[in-house]
């Protein structure tokens, strides 16, 4: 699944991404 999360500018929606990203899969692991 892709999750599209991003805080500010969409320029910024890549980098924070990615963060987003681990802290979905570790919640969801939880």
């Amino acid at each position: 699944m892709n999750f599209t999360i991003y805080f500010g500018n969409h320029e910024d929606k890549e980098v924070h991404t990615m963060d987003c990203y681990v802290d979905i899969e570790e919640e969801t692991v939880s």
